[in-house]
């Protein structure tokens, strides 16, 4: 396993770190926004998951806009850090957030999520030559990558919320993602 990773290019092991807290946050946000809602903002059930499915409708629907700019306008590498920076800046929101500005961070984390996540994928092919055959390994640590930040965010992310607050949850995950970052 770790000569697979050892035969990578440099890129692969940013991308790799970029995915992994990229996907801790957003599992993070997801496994507690609709609890964070009800419990914290004071929402009723029906507005909780009314705006949840809202918020999860757009972070799906930024996809294509954020593929757009990567693929057309900005490129894929300008494209990744302003959705990563977007969506640490949605993180602190979320955590230093009142009910009156929840909607401004949730479409700070929707955009940025946007924006991140169509282009990762699409660097990492860029960084192969045609038929190079560490392209097939390279996905799959890829997909391994995601795997390991949702897993570990779904025990780490409602753990934290539980016993220190939300509020620590949402900056444990705009911690992470400055951690990527660097």
């Amino acid at each position: 396993m770790l000569a697979l990773f050892r035969g990578q290019p440099r890129a692969f092991h940013m991308i790799f770190m970029l995915e992994i807290w990229e996907r801790f946050g957003y599992y993070t946000v997801q496994g507690i926004l609709t609890l964070y809602f009800i419990r914290f903002l004071g929402f009723n059930d029906t507005d909780a998951y009314f705006t949840f499915g809202a918020f999860s409708a757009l972070v799906y629907g930024m996809v294509a806009f954020g593929g757009y700019l990567g693929d057309k306008v900005l490129g894929t590498k300008r494209t990744i850090v302003l959705g990563l920076v977007t969506l640490a800046l949605g993180y602190l929101a979320l955590a230093l957030t009142d009910k009156a500005h929840i909607f401004f961070a949730l479409g700070l984390v929707c955009v940025g999520n946007g924006l991140f996540k169509a282009n990762p994928s699409s660097l990492l092919s860029k960084c192969y030559a045609v038929n190079d055959p560490r392209l097939h390994s390279a996905f799959t640590l890829y997909y391994m990558a995601i795997n390991l930040g949702s897993t570990a965010s779904l025990f780490i992310g409602p753990y934290i919320a539980d016993r220190y607050g939300y509020s620590y949850a949402y900056f444990t995950a705009f911690i992470g993602l400055l951690l990527a970052l660097t």
